[in-house]
């Protein structure tokens, strides 16, 4: 299975609130549910959102794509 990255955040909170505002201004994201994982790197800590459960690649890029014409970003 695939997945789409979202966004990264400083923390668990702001990544939630981010979701919460992609999901009221993109319908089609509210039958997807969100994921989160804590990643450090250079001594920082960043919160990666993500949805997942794309059959293959292609199906993963053309969601990314679509969500990108609708001002999302992934």
């Amino acid at each position: 299975r695939f997945a789409v990255q979202l966004g990264a955040y400083d923390n668990a909170a702001v990544a939630e609130h981010g979701w919460n505002r992609m999901a009221q201004r993109i319908a089609g994201l509210r039958s997807l549910t969100p994921s989160l994982a804590t990643v450090v790197r250079g001594g920082a800590t960043f919160h990666r959102l993500s949805v997942s459960g794309f059959a293959t690649r292609s199906v993963a890029v053309s969601f990314c794509e679509q969500l990108r014409a609708r001002g999302g970003q992934c």
